[in-house]
């Protein structure tokens, strides 16, 4: 990667930094399935899709760093790392028609008393803040739409807990690129 103009190095920069956040943050989410006590909130898992998930969070992050330096590999590392996403996505397409067991189009964010781990942006679909009254009934707070964000406010809290409540997404749809 050479000649590259002062525009290019600027685009090349901000693609590092947005692989390196990004895998940074798939390392983190998938570690804690893997690794931690997200396992049990994070429901039917499809195994080989998280591993995947969490080595290629590892990926992203080298391939960041190339591109940060400028170096001829990263771009190699990332056609491959869209590649197996690819592969993977038809892997877990088999695995779902075949019947196997994954998580609903609904995943549940936070729980009552977990730490806030950041705030997040709807980005599509939409979420929802519910809460379960003490009859079991479910009670929606408010539903959020793309553009949208929460979990700020908590994270600057000095305790860092949330007083109660799950959002849930309610849909979802998914592009690949």
């Amino acid at each position: 990667m050479r000649n590259l103009t002062g525009y290019s190095i600027w685009l090349m920069r901000a693609a590092a930094i947005v692989a390196v956040v990004f895998g940074a943050a798939t390392i983190r989410a998938g570690g804690s399935v893997l690794f931690g006590d997200g396992a049990q909130a994070a429901g039917n898992v499809v195994g080989f899709v998280l591993w995947f998930n969490f080595l290629a969070g590892v990926a992203y992050v080298v391939a960041g760093a190339g591109l940060w330096l400028r170096t001829r590999w990263s771009a190699g590392l990332a056609l491959a790392i869209a590649a197996t996403t690819v592969l993977v996505f038809v892997g877990f397409g088999i695995h779902v028609v075949a019947g196997g067991a994954f998580e609903a189009r609904t995943a549940v964010l936070f729980r009552r008393g977990d730490s806030a781990l950041g705030f997040h942006i709807i980005v599509f679909g939409q979420a929802k803040l519910a809460f379960t009254s003490l009859r079991g009934d479910e009670k929606v707070v408010d539903l959020m739409d793309p553009g949208q964000s929460f979990g700020e406010a908590v994270m600057f809290m000095v305790q860092n807990r949330t007083r109660s409540g799950r959002w849930r997404t309610l849909r979802y749809s998914s592009r690949f690129c």
